[in-house]
């Protein structure tokens, strides 16, 4: 073709947009250079990574670890959760587990963690929630939760319990 497009001289995309080369696949990672202004928003996105427990990954040097800002870990095979392996996040402000299978939560999350979205799991107790005070959006409907207990009570703006084994008068 005149334009170059597709032939085997012109690596790229074909006429009709697929590409011709082989690429390595794009990383979940997203952070920015150190002076870029958006690195306060650095965020990983592993949705649906078929993950059965979770570490962050090798690719992120630890003294980068303050710049992670929102973790999605939705639509994956997670059974249990201990929020201990966020310690080092310490920056971390929104973390979605939704879509896993996660029956289990142990441990404490990080200080200044301010959403956290649990729906869709499996999830009978939420003990462990109670010493987040800077927690203010919960999402955790359609699990099997059947008490209240271990709540944060006094930072809660937004709380979703929708399709859960709650049952009783609450006040």
């Amino acid at each position: 073709p005149k334009s170059g497009r597709g032939s085997p001289k012109s690596p790229g995309r074909g006429g009709n947009g697929s590409m011709l080369s082989p690429q390595r696949p794009k990383s979940p990672v997203r952070i920015a250079s150190e002076d870029s202004p958006v690195r306060k928003f650095a965020s990983i996105d592993m949705t649906g990574s078929n993950l059965d427990s979770f570490r962050i990954p090798e690719t992120i040097p630890q003294k980068n670890y303050s710049l992670i800002r929102k973790l999605n870990l939705s639509d994956n095979r997670i059974l249990k959760i201990d929020f201990s392996v966020f310690k080092e996040v310490t920056n971390l402000l929104d973390l979605t587990l939704a879509r896993n299978a996660i029956m289990k939560i142990s441990g404490i999350l990080p200080k200044g963690l301010q959403r956290l979205d649990m729906s869709y799991n499996r999830l009978q107790e939420v003990k462990c929630l109670a010493c987040c005070l800077s927690l203010r959006d919960l999402y955790l409907s359609n699990n099997e939760i059947n008490s209240l207990d271990g709540l944060p009570s006094s930072s809660l703006e937004r709380i979703d319990l929708t399709n859960n084994a709650l049952s009783g008068k609450f006040t």
